[in-house]
């Protein structure tokens, strides 16, 4: 089993390809991209790769499902905490992700699905909707 580890950020990311006893095959800065990301996988199937939860993350999770690996979301906070107990620095980076994935001590982020909401279900654009949702409900309440 391979395992990688992406520092993702909004341009260009970090990223790392290792075995299961930490030999780094692979390691260089790529474009936050698809087609950064299938040329850094190109020859690799089905690799366990772990991203770090930004503001940035789903299109980078999306593009790495659809390219056939198993993707896994670290918890930020959590992440951090054990790296630092472990190596001593709160650093979070590519090498750092892909050795707590490949040990399996990576804390993970919950990825709600979207399949387990109702088709019809369309998420509020802003505040302002949410309020203006939940002045519509209180008056249909009241009208009885």
């Amino acid at each position: 089993m391979l395992y990688a580890g992406l520092d993702i950020h909004k341009s260009f990311s970090q990223a790392i390809l290792m075995t299961e006893t930490g030999k780094i095959i692979k390691k260089r800065k790529i474009e936050t991209s698809e087609e950064g990301m299938k040329e850094f996988f190109s020859g690799f199937d089905k690799v366990k790769v772990v991203i770090e939860s930004t503001t940035i993350w789903e299109p980078v999770y999306e593009c790495l499902e659809n390219l056939g690996h198993e993707v896994k979301l670290s918890h930020p906070l959590k992440t951090k905490a054990i790296a630092y107990a472990r190596i001593k620095t709160d650093k979070i980076d590519a090498k750092t992700l892909a050795d707590l994935l490949r040990s399996n001590l990576l804390p993970e982020s919950y990825i709600p699905r979207s399949n387990l909401l109702p088709e019809s279900y369309i998420p509020p654009k802003s505040i302002r909707e949410i309020i203006f949702q939940l002045i519509f409900i209180q008056k249909k309440v009241e009208s009885g």
